[in-house]
């Protein structure tokens, strides 16, 4: 769902790197990012409520979305702030990923 939503709503690297950038240095900003940061996350915890068939502020589901929303923001953040690659496909989502699996790899280990 997450890479999906990346694939189907590419983002600009230098656009992300600078809102990132803004909202290290202006806390109104932060809030705001903050905030859709955390309707994304209710969202994701929602769809995966359903898919287990609990309700959404149950611990399972909302663990998951966090965890979720972790990897894909530290996917996207290592994104904008790496060099492009210049070759035409510039996109977060093997760096999304990648922050993925390592969380895969953390939680099986």
């Amino acid at each position: 769902m997450l890479v999906r939503d990346l694939t189907d709503n590419p983002l600009q690297r230098e656009e992300t790197h600078a809102v990132f950038a803004l909202t290290r240095s202006h806390l109104a900003l932060r809030a705001a990012l903050l905030a859709r940061f955390d309707a994304f996350q209710r969202s994701i915890a929602e769809a995966v409520a359903r898919r287990l068939g609990q309700r959404p502020e149950g611990e399972v589901p909302t663990l998951i979305a966090a965890l979720a929303l972790t990897a894909t923001r530290t996917g996207v953040e290592r994104w904008a702030s790496a060099e492009s690659p210049g070759d035409g496909d510039d996109s977060p989502v093997p760096y999304v990923e990648r922050s993925a699996e390592l969380l895969r790899t953390l939680l099986t280990s």
